[in-house]
């Protein structure tokens, strides 16, 4: 057999099949036949091909490299790598990368070895469909079939009757801080996966500091930059809107930042407690800089009014008949909630248009639109969900000003 000869549709199938008998399986609640199907498909040559494609293929880091240096294979490579992969509780080093923030400060990246990253896939394989039966509906971040445009909805559905007091969360460093005795404690899996989870928490990571390299043992958190840690986040933090679940209480999650919504300021508060009980058990605490109480009011200043969510800006106007939203017995409220890109992120976009300009100075008509278009195309298209008209027509004003220079 041949790499560029595969069927993939066909291995496809076959693995769409088993994630969705271990998917109602897990519903049932018959976790002993989940676990023998989940053996049958990290076994599986399907599986093995699939997951090798994707860590070489299809995702986005595929070219980066790991400690050993390799970030390209042959199609050769490719079906070698397919035959010796397996979950052997064996993990290689990890390389730490650094990538700057726009605050200053630095996001640390650990890559796995391609090796380890398509064993990670194999186990993620296994572990997802799993968990997806359980997984609490208002967690929209690292999940299949779901997306920010997902909680960008829930958000306006629970604010488009009148206004709420919110906890704009952040946990602080969460993939950093993750408990590995508490994280292993609530995954659900048989002895052999649980334990290659294990050895990839711990792997030595290695960072190079003036050409000296220098090994981190890990005691805590799942390194980002690998397939398996978002899913392991999401497990961590799977239960916390089954904790504060209450009328009047609404919890929207996406990944490591959360909003928690209320009628009342004192509900708020409390749920608030009871949060940070839950996340002290597994090792992590709110960022006391980033998370902060609001009322999703429009009070002037224009910039100061409602909650900014994952670039989106949420915040209740009071209306008139025309335009108020109705609650459940058919009542106006006098209330509707705007959505739109926040000032944060337009800023953020023009700075970026005016980057790509400065540095594309003499450069010819076309390679200046090849360099803007799919940056406008892919914000555009981001915030085209939301009430956003009078926003591209600033953003086009502002792209042809700059341009015009």
């Amino acid at each position: 057999m041949k790499w560029n000869n595969i069927v993939w549709k066909d291995k496809e199938i076959w693995l769409y099949k088993f994630q969705r008998e271990i998917f109602n399986l897990s519903k049932m609640g018959d976790m002993k036949t989940v676990f023998f199907i989940q053996k049958q498909l990290i076994e599986h040559e399907n599986a093995k091909f699939l997951a090798v494609r994707k860590v070489t293929q299809d995702n986005l880091g595929k070219r980066t490299a790991g400690v050993d240096g390799i970030f390209l294979l042959t199609p050769d490579e490719r079906m070698d790598l397919v035959k010796n992969i397996k979950i052997d509780q064996h993990s290689d080093k990890i390389l730490r990368v650094t990538i700057p923030k726009p605050n200053g400060s630095v996001r640390n990246l650990g890559i796995p070895t391609i090796r380890d990253r398509a064993k990670q896939c194999l186990v993620k394989f296994a572990l997802e469909p799993q968990y997806e039966a359980f997984f609490e509906p208002n967690s929209y971040g690292f999940r299949p079939g779901r997306s920010a445009n997902d909680a960008r909805k829930a958000i306006v559905k629970c604010l488009q009757r009148k206004p709420k007091y919110v906890l704009d969360a952040d946990i602080k460093g969460c993939f950093d801080n993750i408990n590995h005795s508490k994280l292993l404690e609530k995954l659900e899996t048989f002895p052999l996966l649980k334990e290659q989870i294990s050895a990839w928490l711990v792997a030595g990571i290695l960072s190079n500091f003036q050409g000296n390299a220098t090994e981190i043992i890990p005691e805590s958190g799942t390194p980002q930059g690998g397939i398996i840690p978002p899913l392991l986040a999401n497990i961590a933090l799977h239960g916390m809107e089954k904790l504060i679940s209450k009328r009047g209480v609404y919890i929207v999650r996406y990944a490591d930042d959360f909003l928690v919504l209320c009628n009342e300021e004192n509900e708020l508060l409390k749920a608030r407690q009871k949060i940070e009980v839950f996340l002290a058990y597994m090792g992590l605490e709110l960022s006391k800089e980033k998370t902060k109480i609001t009322y999703t009011v429009y009070l002037p200043p224009k910039e100061n009014s409602g909650i900014d969510f994952l670039g989106f800006n949420f915040v209740n106007y009071k209306v008139g008949i025309h335009k108020s939203a109705k609650d459940s017995h058919g009542n106006l409220t006098g209330w509707m909630c705007r959505n739109q890109p926040s000032i944060k992120s337009i800023n953020k976009h023009l700075d970026n248009i005016k980057n790509i300009t400065k540095m594309s100075s003499g450069l010819s008509q076309k390679v200046l639109i090849s360099k803007l278009a799919p940056v406008i195309i892919g914000w555009t298209r981001y915030f085209a969900v939301c009430n956003a008209t009078k926003t591209f027509s600033f953003c086009s004003m502002r792209t042809f000003y700059l341009l015009k220079k």
